[in-house]
C-alpha cells in the first residue's frame, strides 16, 4: 500500500539499514525469493524463449467436475447422474455439446471458441492419486507436483531452477496477487500484489530513492546481493515496460465473483504483451468452490456463478493475448472434486476426481482420460473415480510445451508409464540442460534479530523441547514440540486418530499465557522442519479431527457452516486469560531442525526456553 504522505523530502542518507529492512518487509506488493546459484540469466524474451509461457491456475476449494463436464448420454451415465443429484444436477439437455456423451456447463459458453479451435483439452477424471480428501494436504502435494512423497518445493520452481534462460535482465517468473506454492523454492520468481504496485514501498518519498538505497546496500558480491540487484532490475524493467489496457476487445469481469481472478489474469497478460521476459506465472481462482450447501442449479446459484466467472476470465485472457496466445499454455487444476450424491443441504462434500483444463495454441483439444462410469460398482466411496494422475497432465506440458525432458527432477518419485501418457500437447524443441548443477537455496537469517546482542547462553533453535513465541502485545505462547504423549487432550486425539484410521500425526501443545497481554492473542501459523527441509505446517487439532471423520465415512458429516467457521481462524485468547491448544499435522518429522512461527513469507525461527545459567547443585 502506498504511503498517504506524498512529500519528497526523504533523502537516501536518511534511510538507515534497519529502516530499509523494516520498510521492505512491511509490505506485500513485492516479495523476491532468496535464490541459490541458479542460472546466470534471469529471463528470456518472447523472441528468444524456446518453450511456451506456462500459467498455473489453482481452483482452491475443490471444484465439482461433474458440474463442468456433464454426462449427457445413457452410456456415460446421464440418468444415474440426475438421480444422484435430484435438486442440483445440470440438465444434460442444456449443456454445450462436447461430443455425443458429454456436455459443458451452459454458463461456460465463453470457452466455446477455444474448444472449437482445438485449443482446449478437458480431463474430467483427473486428480490426486491417493484417496485423501483434505484440502490442505492435497493442495500442498499437487502444488509440489508430488503424490505421497514429501517435498519442499513447487513443480514450477523445479522446472525453472533446472532450465536456462537467454536474457540477463527481466521477470522470468511471477505469482499474483500473492505467493503460490507451485513456485516455492524458485530462484527467479517474484510476487506482485499487482503490476501497478510492483515497487519498493514502506518509505516516504520516491520509490526510486528507496531502490537506489537498496542498490547501495546490496553492492557486495554475495549471492544475496547479486539476486537482490537482479530483483531491483526487475522492478525497473516493469516500471519502464509498456503496460497497456486489455487488447482485442477482451472483457474481464469488472465486478462480481470473477473480478479479482480477472485482475490477476489481466496483469499476467500485460506482462506477456510487455515482453518483460516472463516464462511462468501462477495464480489462483478462489471463486467459492467448497459448496457443502446451496450449490444451486444450472440456471442460477453459486456453482453457475463460479464456473461462468472462470470461463469468462480464461476466454478474455486468450482474446487479450491475440497471436501471442499461441505460445502460452494455461493449466487449471483443483485439489479434488465433490461427492457423487447430493447431500441434505443441497450441496456436495469432498470427493475424488475433478476436471483439469489445459489450453493454448500448442494443445491438442478434446476430452482425455478413461471414463469409469457412474454405476454403484464404479463409484469410489461416493465420488467419481480418478483415472488420470494429475501429474500425467503436467508432464505433457513440461515435456512437450516447455521443452524440459527431466521429468524425474520435476516430479520426484514418479515413474511415468508411456502407455498412460495423454500426449495432449504438440512437442517443441527441447531446451539445453544447464552446464552447472543448481545449488541449494540460500537462507536469509532474520535481519532484526541479527542486530540484537545479548549476554548469556546461545539460544537453542533445534531439537525437541519447549519453544517460545512472544507477541508484540505482550502475550507469550510456549510450544511443546512434540506434545507430551500423556497430556489428556493429546491422548484423546490420538485415540480418535487410531479409531478413525487417520494418518500418523505430529502433535504440538501450545500453552497460551495472555495474562500480561493488552489484546486478544491467537496461536500463529507454526511450521516444523527437519534437517532435509521438509516442513510440517500445524493447525488446530479440531480441524484435523474433522477431516479424519470425513475420510472415515466418505462424506463430510460436520455441518457446513460450522466447518467453514472453524476454518476461518483460531479462537483468540482474551487479555488476562490463559488457555491450551493442541496443534496437529499429518506426518512425522525424524528430527526437529527448526520451529517457525508466522506466515511462510515472514515467519521467524523460534528458540527454546533458556535454562538457568547455573544449575542448582545443593543437596537439600
Amino acid at each position: 500500500m502506498e504511503s498517504n504522505d506524498t512529500s519528497s523530502d526523504c533523502e537516501p542518507c536518511r534511510i538507515s539499514r534497519r529502516a530499509l529492512i523494516k520498510g521492505a518487509g512491511a509490505v506485500t506488493t513485492v516479495a523476491v525469493a532468496v535464490p541459490g546459484l541458479g542460472s546466470a540469466a534471469f529471463a528470456s524474451t518472447n523472441a528468444t524463449r524456446v518453450g511456451d509461457v506456462v500459467i498455473n491456475v489453482f481452483l482452491r476449494g475443490a471444484m465439482d467436475g461433474l458440474s463442468v463436464v456433464v454426462p449427457r448420454s445413457a452410456a456415460a451415465g446421464a440418468s444415474l447422474y440426475q438421480q444422484a443429484r435430484p435438486g442440483i444436477a445440470v440438465d444434460p439437455g442444456a449443456t454445450i455439446a462436447l461430443d455425443a456423451d458429454f456436455g459443458l456447463h451452459p454458463a461456460m459458453g465463453s470457452l466455446s471458441g477455444l474448444w472449437n479451435q482445438g485449443r482446449l483439452a478437458l480431463i474430467p477424471t483427473a486428480g490426486f492419486p491417493d484417496n485423501d480428501r483434505s484440502h490442505f494436504t492435497v493442495q500442498r502435494q499437487m502444488d509440489f507436483g508430488a503424490g505421497s512423497e514429501r517435498s519442499n518445493s513447487g513443480w514450477l520452481a523445479r522446472h525453472l531452477n533446472s532450465t536456462p534462460s537467454t536474457d540477463p535482465v527481466g521477470v522470468r517468473a511471477a505469482t499474483l496477487p500473492f505467493g503460490q506454492p507451485s513456485m516455492q523454492g524458485s530462484t527467479v520468481s517474484v510476487t506482485m500484489g499487482s503490476v501497478e504496485s510492483f515497487r519498493v514501498n514502506g518509505f516516504n518519498g520516491s520509490g526510486g530513492m528507496a531502490q537506489a538505497a537498496l542498490r547501495t546496500l546490496h553492492g557486495g558480491d554475495t549471492i544475496v546481493d547479486q539476486r537482490s540487484r537482479q530483483a531491483i532490475d526487475a522492478l525497473d524493467l516493469v516500471a519502464a515496460a509498456p503496460i497497456t489496457p486489455p487488447a482485442n476487445g477482451a472483457a474481464y469481469p469488472a465486478n462480481g465473483r470473477g473480478r479479482r481472478f480477472g485482475e490477476s489474469m489481466r496483469e499476467i497478460a500485460q506482462l506477456i504483451r510487455a515482453d518483460v521476459g516472463l516464462e511462468a506465472a501462477a495464480t489462483e481462482a478462489n471463486l467459492g468452490w467448497d459448496l457443502h450447501s446451496d450449490l444451486g442449479t444450472h440456471t442460477a446459484g453459486n456453482m453457475t456463478d463460479a464456473v461462468g466467472a472462470l470461463a469468462q476470465v480464461l476466454s478474455a485472457f486468450y482474446v487479450d493475448l491475440g497471436a501471442l496466445g499461441d505460445r502460452v499454455t494455461t493449466v487449471v487444476m483443483t485439489e479434488f472434486g465433490r461427492t457423487f450424491f447430493e447431500n441434505g443441504n443441497s450441496g456436495l462434500d469432498h470427493g475424488r476426481a475433478s476436471t483439469m483444463f489445459v489450453m493454448g495454441g500448442g494443445i491438442r483439444g478434446g476430452l482425455y482420460g478413461d471414463w469409469p462410469g457412474l454405476a454403484t460398482a464404479d463409484i469410489d466411496r461416493n465420488a467419481l473415480r480418478v483415472t488420470v494422475d494429475y501429474r500425467y497432465v503436467l508432464a505433457d506440458i513440461v515435456q512437450h510445451r516447455l521443452g524440459n525432458q527431466a521429468l524425474g527432477g520435476i516430479f520426484p518419485g514418479m515413474v511415468f508409464n508411456d502407455a498412460l501418457r495423454l500426449n495432449l500437447a504438440d512437442p517443441i524443441t527441447a531446451l539445453a540442460p544447464l552446464a552447472a548443477p543448481v545449488a541449494a537455496p540460500a537462507v536469509l537469517t532474520e535481519p532484526v534479530a541479527s542486530e540484537v546482542v545479548e549476554e548469556g547462553p546461545a539460544p537453542v533453535t533445534s531439537g525437541a523441547g519447549t519453544y517460545v513465541w512472544t507477541a508484540p502485545e505482550g502475550g507469550v505462547i510456549e510450544l511443546d514440540v512434540p506434545a507430551p504423549a500423556d497430556d489428556a487432550d493429546v491422548v484423546a486425539l490420538e485415540s480418535a486418530r487410531v479409531l478413525l484410521g487417520g494418518a500418523a500425526t505430529t502433535f504440538v501443545l501450545a500453552r497460551i499465557d495472555n495474562s500480561a497481554g493488552t489484546s486478544a492473542l491467537s496461536v500463529p501459523t507454526v511450521t516444523i522442519s527437519n534437517a532435509a527441509g521438509a516442513p510440517l505446517a500445524l493447525r488446530p487439532a479440531p480441524d484435523v479431527l474433522d477431516e479424519w471423520i470425513a475420510a472415515a465415512v466418505g462424506v463430510d458429516t460436520t455441518d457446513a457452516a460450522a466447518l467453514a467457521a472453524s476454518r476461518r481462524g483460531r479462537v483468540p485468547v482474551a487479555p488476562g486469560a490463559i488457555a491450551q491448544v493442541v496443534l496437529a499435522a499429518p506426518g512425522n518429522v525424524s528430527d526437529i531442525a527448526a520451529v517457525r512461527a508466522g506466515a511462510a513469507g515472514s515467519s521467524v525461527v523460534l528458540a527454546q526456553a533458556l535454562v538457568a545459567a547455573e544449575a542448582d547443585t545443593t543437596d537439600g
